[in-house]
């Protein structure tokens, strides 16, 4: 039952103090406890001064001292006919009650707020508590488990297990809802101070991201573990080869479900070709790059030159019947090749033409690295697309070899964070989600709505549903989601309680008479869904046996972003000169040392 429904609906004409004291708590939290505190004094005041002055009886002489005053304050016409002074005596009177009643919706807010409380409804009522009490929780984290938040309702501390990490974790919120700065950031800086691996793709290419995650490697001193990759800042970039991992078979497919194909004919065509390119290439042990099959499929005679070094090599091969296939002409590779001429006549070409770039995923895995790449879809848009997607699958190419040459002993746990996954999903994702858990890779993908999954395919929504055990649920504004939502989280039985009423034409009243009994009702709040503030969620956690647990959660944020960003020195004339030096660039000498209190929280 809504507010506006309960036989309190009359006090509406009293909520513009209400209403204003409700944009307090949503803008301003901080500041609703006192807005309703200070109302309520006052209130109390104005009652005991009226009490005061109607027993002096001075009641009458105050409202006729208080026509005057408002009277004197309106610049009336001197007149002497009493139509104009009873026109004038009747306005002012009217004006007093008006200031009096927009005094009192601020006065009764307080009253208001009790009623809401207690008459509103059922749902709950989600807890603010103070940066400072996250403190305690980050710094007594256990080593198998992040700090996520507090329960909303209780302020009891909630942990997240690697364990259930590593069966993924699905992060939805519309833009400003939290999902990045509450959802990603927390685990992604926890796994940095704890000296674990973790790759990021930032699709947003959001400059804020970069802060933080430099502010943690150097306040851990990690400098050396991180690496960047950004399409819109190549002069910062560490050079990065997606090709370089992987069979031919590996190689092809990332190249091939990396692109938007309008023909079978086409794909197929650029399959064949892209596969036994690859296959010649490393059969003669060159590294496959972008560059390099460019070349190939441009002139058909250097393919036919391959041929021929294979040939007198005598290592078995398909090119000559690949160079059947094209009859002399490239036309039907030629959208491949587009493809390819965009990324390697971008600015930032150079980054992707070493055969051996700086940024190996599979080194990176080994040696606990961080690694971060943006993408600037805004900037790039669809090949920045395609360029995702080829991380993804060479990160499946890590976890293929991982699994086939790693002892379970030897494999660590690995977070992978992609921001905005919506503008990248594809089919072949879902094999990831479905192997990554044995090598220990914990994917958190985060975007803004679950109805952007269903774009890609039918079943595409429901595999990433069955494959994520953990779901991080932040404001929605859709009602298709919220729904959606809402029926994922089951139902539960409560007790539902009626009460008869009787009207005797002037008001109504209860009989005494009533009635209870058992209801199915959503465990999670359709109403909460559509209403959380930023940095509020509802955390899901899928258990194998029995139901899901469901909380009202309010996420940590991470206030350690700094305007040093350390990759200055990939600038400098001096590569290793000292770090205090890259924040005194800035004008604060004292930031290191105030990083370093700051992520003395979580040591």
């Amino acid at each position: 039952m809504s507010f506006q429904e309960t036989p309190f609906a009359w006090w509406g004409m009293f909520d513009l103090g209400h209403a204003i004291g409700k944009l307090i708590e949503r803008k301003l939290p901080k500041l609703a406890s006192w807005y309703y505190t200070t109302m309520l004094l006052l209130l109390l005041t104005t009652i005991c001064f009226l009490l005061w002055f109607w027993y002096t009886h001075e009641l009458g002489n105050i409202f006729l001292s208080l026509l005057h005053s408002v009277h004197n304050l309106i610049p009336w016409e001197k007149t002497e006919t009493r139509a104009e002074i009873l026109f004038q005596g009747v306005a002012t009177f009217f004006l007093c009650i008006f200031f009096l009643f927009l005094l009192s919706t601020f006065l009764t807010s307080p009253i208001l707020k009790w009623i809401e409380r207690n008459v509103q409804d059922s749902r709950p009522q989600l807890k603010y508590f103070p940066r400072k009490q996250f403190f305690s929780g980050r710094k007594t984290a256990p080593k198998d488990a992040y700090f996520a938040g507090l329960n909303a309702l209780t302020g009891e501390k909630i942990f997240l297990p690697d364990e259930n990490r590593m069966e993924h974790t699905q992060i939805v919120g519309v833009t400003g809802g939290g999902k990045t700065e509450g959802g990603i950031v927390p685990a992604l800086i926890h796994d940095i101070i704890r000296g674990r691996g973790a790759a990021v793709i930032d699709m947003k290419g959001d400059r804020s991201l970069l802060e933080k995650i430099s502010a943690a490697v150097v306040a851990t001193g990690r400098e050396k573990d991180f690496y960047f990759f950004s399409l819109s800042d190549p002069k910062r970039s560490h050079t990065y080869n997606p090709l370089r991992r992987g069979n031919a078979s590996e190689v092809k497919d990332k190249i091939i479900s990396a692109q938007v194909w309008s023909e079978v004919y086409y794909k197929k065509t650029s399959e064949i070709a892209t596969l036994q390119l690859c296959h010649a290439l490393r059969q003669l042990g060159e590294e496959i790059t972008f560059h390099r099959l460019l070349s190939l499929m441009r002139d058909l005679k250097s393919i036919d030159k391959l041929r021929q070094q294979l040939d007198a090599l005598k290592i078995n091969h398909e090119l000559t019947s690949l160079l059947s296939v094209l009859d002399g002409k490239t036309r039907d590779l030629s959208g491949l090749m587009a493809d390819f001429t965009a990324m390697v006549g971008s600015e930032f070409g150079d980054l992707l033409a070493h055969g051996k770039g700086e940024i190996d995923l599979l080194d990176i895995y080994q040696n606990r690295k961080i690694v971060l790449f943006q993408l600037h879809t805004g900037l790039y848009q669809e090949t920045a697309i395609r360029l995702a997607r080829m991380i993804i699958q060479d990160i499946k190419s890590v976890s293929n070899a991982i699994q086939a040459y790693t002892v379970a002993a030897d494999r660590q746990f690995f977070g992978l964070y992609i921001d905005e996954f919506a503008s990248i999903a594809f089919e072949a994702f879902i094999e990831l989600l479905n192997k990554a858990r044995s090598s220990k890779i914990a994917i958190s993908i985060a975007h803004q709505s679950l109805g952007d999954l269903a774009q890609v395919s039918e079943g595409f929504q429901s595999q990433i549903f069955d494959n994520t055990n953990t779901r991080m649920v932040f404001r929605q504004n859709s009602a298709t989601s919220r729904d959606l939502i809402t029926k994922m989280g089951g139902t539960i039985e409560v007790e539902k309680f009626t009460h008869q009423t009787e009207h005797d034409g002037r008001q109504e009243s209860f009989t005494g008479r009533g009635s209870s009994r058992r209801v199915e009702t959503f465990q999670i709040d359709p109403n909460i869904i559509t209403e959380l503030q930023t940095g509020y969620c509802v955390l899901v956690q899928h258990k194998r046996t029995g139901k899901d647990r469901i909380t009202y959660m309010q996420s940590d944020y991470l206030d350690i972003g700094c305007e040093a960003d350390f990759l200055k020195q990939r600038l400098q004339e001096e590569p290793e000169a000292p770090l205090v030096e890259v924040f005194e660039e800035v004008g604060s000498n004292d930031k290191l040392d105030s990083l370093k209190r700051r992520i003395a929280y979580y040591q």
